[in-house]
């Protein structure tokens, strides 16, 4: 994030961050919130072992079994786009640059995040989006950000 924000540069721009990146971007403003003007989540969360649920450690299994069909899950399931170019590409895009493996390991890495302790140090208006049709994201992750984050919406 950090090198993001310095390669924009801008001095005090606004962070965006959707799903697993959500974490990422509340940190960066929790730390340096003289470089962050405003933050913006989508369909994140603040703790990940809230989101490992049964509807997605179901697919992992079969990881290393068919490459294709979990990664059209997979773009199904995070996106929730089912037909079309964008849903095609989605599902596209994991087979270009990832493999079982890594998948794996970011799933067991997304379930160790944890930034609840420091919601309340984050200083920038909050804007907060979330799909309720994306089953995956339990509701209270989100509604976390309305308790912790003060100045969020």
């Amino acid at each position: 994030m950090k090198a993001a924000i310095e390669a924009s540069g801008l001095d005090k721009p606004a962070a965006f961050g959707a799903a697993s990146a959500g974490p990422v971007a509340i940190a960066y403003a929790a730390v340096q919130p003289e470089r962050v003007s405003r933050l913006i989540l989508w369909c994140s969360w603040a703790k990940g072992s809230g989101i490992l649920l049964p509807s997605t450690n179901a697919w992992q299994g079969p990881l290393d079994h068919d490459w294709q069909q979990i990664n059209d899950t997979c773009a199904h399931l995070v996106l929730g786009w089912y037909e079309g170019e964008i849903g095609r590409r989605a599902a596209d895009n994991p087979r270009v640059g990832l493999t079982p493996g890594i998948v794996r390991t970011a799933l067991v890495a997304a379930g160790t995040i944890d930034v609840t302790a420091i919601l309340g140090q984050v200083d920038a208006p909050t804007l907060i989006f979330s799909r309720p049709d994306i089953s995956w994201i339990p509701s209270q992750s989100t509604r976390i950000f309305f308790v912790g984050i003060p100045d969020s919406r």
